[in-house]
């Protein structure tokens, strides 16, 4: 996975310049490795790599508006009335399952999968 690809996505996505997007070198990564994590063997392919690559930098760009969401939360208040920004935490959540839904066909499945299995009678199932 090429971390400069997810980073000028990300930036792109954030409206951030070089310097600027510099500093969220690390969310990137991080969202690189979260993104692999989940791929499925055998998807981690040259033609998939875009497609990976921009999954990273959503995950990367939910993150970063989740971040500065809660960085310029605030209420203010001015005598007795108070203004208290809208709650923004888990908008990034349900942002990443949407993103991770546009790429499902190259990630594992989520969740329990039940399997059916023979079951063989032992001595202990006998009953007498």
């Amino acid at each position: 996975m090429e971390e400069e690809r997810i980073l000028l996505i990300f930036r792109q996505l954030a409206g951030l310049d070089a310097p600027e997007a510099e500093g969220w070198r690390m969310l990137c990564s991080a969202a690189g490795a979260y993104v692999r994590s989940l791929l499925k063997e055998g998807a981690n392919t040259p033609e998939n790599a875009e497609r990976i690559h921009t999954a990273a930098a959503f995950i990367a760009y939910s993150r970063y508006c989740e971040i500065e969401g809660l960085r310029e939360a605030g209420a203010v208040r001015v005598g007795d009335v108070s203004i208290t920004p809208p709650d923004y935490s888990g908008r990034a959540q349900g942002m990443e399952r949407a993103i991770l839904g546009l790429f499902a066909d190259l990630l594992r499945p989520s969740g329990f999968i039940f399997m059916q299995t023979e079951v063989q009678a032992g001595a202990d199932d006998k009953q007498a």
